[in-house]
């Protein structure tokens, strides 16, 4: 849910006024080509992954009609934070109307409570790191939503088609499908194991200098990629491991995060389709059958919806207990759940 603070300030202050204020906190036109009956401003600070939403800001001309406003409201200041945000976002949703009521003075009012009051900020204060983190895990969990929309968008005549058709049905367009989704499976999975590798040594210096010493030798080709900053020194070490072959990246994450991904992934069974599987042995059935897809044109011929669904929620729950690995470390990477 979004939350709002208004600024009813009896003055009528001058566009170049008003950005006077603002624009040293950060805040942006936002795309002044498109006709508004009011002005449109956006801050969201990437440095250090300070923001998470952002804050929208919006000052527009009161109406002298509307009752619900401060008698003699001239102008209503805006500041908007979204669902999601963090504790910096809600800190600038504070600040900048303050400052404006510094200036313009006015009455505060916070739409989230119905109080005349700022906005407490209830946000964690999470650390750049886990911000980082959080930006990778919430990608994955959204390519598994986007897997599982595609997934349900299949066509459920399928067993009928295969009694109809007999060997025909292998050439079904939801049975190709199926097995692309295997493809793409795997690729969510191995982009979620590198992506978090590497934006979690990237943000531990200590990690950064363990990667140094280690590297004694550095090819002349790396050095210059180094230098003029074409790769990181997270993504070189990352290149040592293939984060699609399961002992290669509990390698990594065992040596940099600490966590052994065939622990976390084989101490856990899930009940899918009315049986239990190990999340390790399904993930590693799957990345075998891509392989085969890939690399063969081969296409798995019984391939139904409950397969599909054990691959998907394979996928999804080795993701999920990866994070909560690293949760119950004290690095907290679920936005979702923080914010």
């Amino acid at each position: 849910m979004s939350i709002e603070l208004f600024l009813y300030s009896k003055q009528l202050p001058a566009k170049s006024a008003i950005e006077q204020i603002i624009y040293p906190l950060g805040f942006q036109p936002v795309d002044e080509s498109i006709k508004r009956p009011y002005y449109y401003y956006n801050y969201f600070e990437e440095e250090n992954y300070e923001s998470v939403c952002g804050v929208q800001l919006t000052v527009s001309k009161a109406d002298p009609k509307d009752r619900e406003i401060p008698r003699g409201t001239r102008t209503i200041f805006s500041a908007r934070t979204a669902a999601g945000r963090c504790y910096e976002d809600i800190e600038t949703q504070n600040n900048v109307i303050r400052k404006l009521k510094s200036v313009f003075g006015g009455s505060v009012y916070n739409d989230g409570d119905g109080r005349y009051a700022y906005v407490e900020n209830y946000a964690p204060h999470l650390s750049a790191a886990e911000k980082r983190c959080g930006f990778v895990y919430l990608s994955f969990c959204m390519n598994i939503m986007r897997v599982v929309i595609v997934a349900s968008k299949l066509d459920k005549d399928y067993i009928k088609r295969k009694e109809l058709l007999g060997e025909l049905y292998k050439f079904d367009k939801g049975l190709v499908t199926n097995n692309l989704i295997v493809v793409y499976l795997v690729s969510i999975l191995e982009t979620f194991l590198k992506d978090l590798f590497i934006a979690y040594i990237e943000m531990q210096p200590d990690l950064l200098q363990k990667i140094f010493d280690r590297s004694s030798k550095i090819d002349f080709q790396t050095l210059r990629a180094l230098l003029e900053r074409e790769k990181s020194l997270a993504e070189f070490e990352a290149d040592y491991y293939t984060f699609q072959n399961l002992k290669s990246a509990n390698l990594a994450y065992s040596t940099y995060l600490s966590v052994n991904l065939f622990n976390i992934w084989d101490r856990r069974r899930r009940k899918i389709d009315k049986k239990f599987y190990k999340v390790r042995d399904v993930v590693e059935e799957l990345i075998e059958l891509r392989h085969k897809i890939a690399h063969t044109a081969y296409l798995e011929p019984d391939f139904d919806e409950a397969q599909v669904k054990k691959y998907i929620e394979a996928v999804e729950t080795a993701g999920k207990l990866l994070a909560e690995a690293l949760e119950a470390k004290g690095f907290r990477i679920d936005l979702d759940k923080h914010l």
